[in-house]
């Protein structure tokens, strides 16, 4: 049970960092480097577009896969018994009441986010979408935070509080400087 749940945490650690890594390398290298050659519309440059957006949806199938992976391991070691049957109670009260499922849970609506942008956001011509709105939820994530994330899903706390207009004025700030260097 151990080595399950070591190899889904290394696994959805190691495909996080694939997905953030190659989202932030497009948007802070490839796109300005795209920009400044005046390459945005090439064959090549769409040609990287599809090879991108090949490696995020696979790192992030692969980070679900593993998260969800990860919980009903971890649901299993507590309730000591196989996965499959930890998938019941053991795992419902795992995400209900503790601090990791509530983590768990504002992760999993982020990846629901993600989910969304790289569908919604599919590589174009016109350049690069998807990265944008992954930011935005990265930003919800990282300024305002995944307890902030939670309770606003759980509709305790409304969308515009300032922890969530902050975030988003941050991110405004950085796109600003970015844009403008």
């Amino acid at each position: 049970m151990i080595a399950l749940l070591a190899a889904a945490r290394t696994v959805h650690f190691a495909s996080t960092a694939m997905v953030t890594g190659a989202a932030l390398f497009q948007y802070l290298v490839a796109a300005p480097a795209f920009r400044t050659a005046a390459i945005g519309g090439s064959s090549s440059a769409r040609a990287y577009r599809v090879r991108l957006a090949t490696v995020l949806w696979i790192g992030f199938a692969l980070a679900v896969l593993s998260g969800a992976a990860w919980l009903l391991a971890l649901a299993a070691k507590i309730g000591s018994s196989p996965p499959v049957a930890a998938s019941g109670g053991v795992a419902w009260v795992l995400l209900t009441e503790t601090q990791f499922g509530h983590q768990w849970m504002a992760r999993a609506f982020l990846a629901g986010l993600l989910f969304c942008a790289l569908w919604l956001g599919k590589p174009s011509n016109a350049g690069t979408r998807f990265v944008n709105r992954h930011y935005v939820g990265a930003s919800f994530s990282c300024c305002a935070g995944p307890d902030n994330v939670y309770q606003a899903l759980s509709g305790k706390l409304p969308w515009n509080d300032p922890s969530f207009v902050e975030s988003i004025q941050l991110l405004k700030d950085w796109w600003d400087k970015v844009l403008n260097s």
